[in-house]
């Protein structure tokens, strides 16, 4: 299991000429993802308005849709996001989200899956929000903590703190085969949460948190560093304020990401001069090596490269 946590949106390096955002073409499992069909306008609890969202326990998760009178908050995007409890004043009580896949997924098959989270005010954060997958839907009559292993979690050490801006949690797993349900919460009981005052000045001792934009889609097959070094030219090297890119096979590139060697971001979107070629503003950058990661039709390659000022 691979996992990584992103914070915010992530902005442009430079100027627009043709700029083109990291994007996925890959087929999204999850209906509904971003809660934005709803049957009315909902109350507090009712989750299932976003038809086929539900709840797995007795749990009431909540839906919000910003141009209703009622449950009027803002999503990451579009009109609709969900809300569940992490932790709570109650013993080990917490709430999920739940939905069918629109195909079960393979047997062997890297699953990439990302959603959104962003802390509501109350005093307390927590550091382990994860994804399940099920082969069946789950129906449990209490309100207690499910005590399955999340297949993607946020890293235990990093409190989802933020409640002005998305966090996004993803990873990668490889199936089972036949898993057609997600679940989204924190899966760990209270002597294995993890949580942090957030804003002392709140007397509601809980961890609420907003959900939305979620993905699950097959991970793009993935071409070795080794190959990468013959396929991904790049200069000048090392690079100081600017990174081209040139594919010498003359595919066409899709995406482009620049992420440190810790796996955090910072840069998913570049300039094209050409089918096969590419610009990333390394100006802003300090001193040090990075991962480049290009994508085309064939899958993604990776390469170090090194920044100097």
């Amino acid at each position: 299991m691979k996992t990584t946590l992103r914070h915010g949106a992530v902005a442009a390096l430079f100027p627009v000429l043709s700029l083109v955002s990291l994007t996925s073409t890959a087929q999204n499992l999850v209906p509904n993802a971003g809660f934005e069909t709803q049957t009315s306008c909902p109350a507090v609890s009712e989750i299932t308005k976003a038809t086929p969202w539900n709840s797995p326990t007795q749990g009431t998760p909540d839906l919000f849709n910003s141009t209703c009178s009622t449950q009027n908050s803002a999503g990451r995007t579009g009109i609709g996001s969900s809300g569940v409890y992490c932790y709570s004043v109650f013993p080990d009580n917490r709430e999920y989200l739940q939905v069918p896949l629109t195909q079960a997924l393979a047997a062997g098959q890297n699953y990439c899956v990302s959603f959104y989270v962003k802390r509501t005010n109350f005093r307390y954060s927590v550091s382990t929000i994860g994804a399940y997958f099920s082969m069946d839907s789950v129906r449990q009559q209490t309100t207690s903590y499910l005590t399955f292993a999340p297949d993607v979690e946020s890293p235990v050490g990093t409190q989802l703190s933020s409640s002005t801006s998305w966090t996004e949690v993803s990873g990668s797993f490889t199936a089972s085969g036949g898993e057609k349900y997600l679940l989204i919460g924190n899966f760990r009981n209270d002597a294995n949460t993890t949580k942090a005052v957030a804003n002392s000045s709140s007397t509601d001792s809980v961890a609420y948190y907003k959900v939305d934009d979620v993905s699950v889609t097959l991970c793009t097959t993935g071409i070795s560093e080794i190959a990468a070094d013959h396929i991904v030219r790049v200069y000048p090297t090392p690079a100081a304020d600017r990174l081209h890119i040139e594919l010498t096979n003359m595919e066409e590139i899709e995406a482009v990401e620049l992420t440190d060697v810790i796996g955090t971001r910072v840069a998913a979107s570049y300039i094209s001069e050409g089918i096969n070629k590419a610009m990333v503003n390394t100006a802003s950058l300090s001193t040090g090596y990075y991962i480049l990661t290009v994508t085309t039709q064939s899958g993604r390659m990776s390469r170090k490269v090194l920044v100097s000022k």
